[in-house]
């Protein structure tokens, strides 16, 4: 039941977010709440990750995710979530290929970690692969 609540605040944050206007405050304030009903799930963080990109606030998108990745350190979506973050959002291909690291170790059949790790390869600049 807690999970299913946490689940539709978190569609209620992301569903603030795509609003024309975006509500920010109200997607943080119901991501918040998504946290607080579920506090072992990831999602929120993931949620919470997207609402500060919205924003601009890149330093409080990582934050999330690093939340995300101390929360469920097994999970190789956490990983995977905060390497796309670092290849898309930071252009960090570097830092993104060591966080995927993590998430091939743990799901070496990951499709998502794969093409990831791809596409940070091609950005790497070959001298420094």
């Amino acid at each position: 039941m807690a999970a299913q609540r946490s689940a539709d605040a978190g569609n209620a944050a992301l569903n603030a977010l795509a609003a024309t206007p975006p509500q920010l405050g109200t997607a943080r304030d119901l991501a918040v709440q998504a946290h607080q009903r579920d506090p072992l799930s990831v999602e929120p963080y993931f949620d919470q990750s997207a609402i500060e990109t919205k924003a601009g606030d890149l330093p409080g998108a990582r934050r999330a995710l690093h939340a995300a990745v101390r929360l469920a350190p097994a999970d190789p979506d956490t990983w995977t979530a905060l390497a796309e973050f670092q290849l898309h959002q930071l252009k960090q291909p570097l830092a993104a290929k060591r966080t995927l690291s993590a998430a091939l170790y743990l799901d070496p059949r990951s499709v998502d970690a794969i093409g990831l790790l791809l596409e940070a390869n091609r950005l790497i600049p070959t001298a420094t692969k």
